[in-house]
């Protein structure tokens, strides 16, 4: 089993997240922590690892596979050139997520506007 975390700078200030990377690593695993960034500009993994929350600087002595896809997520909120979108998203993903591991994309769902009677 893997750790995969949605990385940002707003969700390194989540308590969410820390605890969720405290409960990670407060047991023996035999997966391994997997990082996609999906905004802020992170260029190396010293910059990526000073936006989360503290247990990743705790807890990680060596580097994990990381990728950042936050160059797509304009396009990808907003359902722009969604084919080329998705594969790119795809693609960027593949770089981290083992082969074994499936990954299922699917377009953005349309948007439900719900009225009070």
């Amino acid at each position: 089993m893997h750790f995969i975390v949605l990385a940002s700078p707003v969700a390194s200030s989540s308590d969410g997240m820390q605890w969720e990377a405290q409960h990670w690593f407060s047991k023996q695993r035999s997966g391994e922590v997997l990082i996609i960034a999906t905004d802020g500009q992170f260029k190396t993994w010293q910059d990526l690892k000073a936006a989360l929350p503290s247990a990743f600087s705790t807890h990680l002595s060596a580097e994990p596979l990381w990728v950042s896809i936050a160059h797509l997520r304009d396009a990808a909120l907003a359902g722009r050139g969604s084919k080329q979108t998705m594969r790119q998203l795809r693609e960027g993903m593949a770089q981290v997520i083992p082969p074994a591991m499936p990954m299922v994309l699917a377009a953005p769902a349309p948007t439900c506007n719900f009225t009070a009677s």
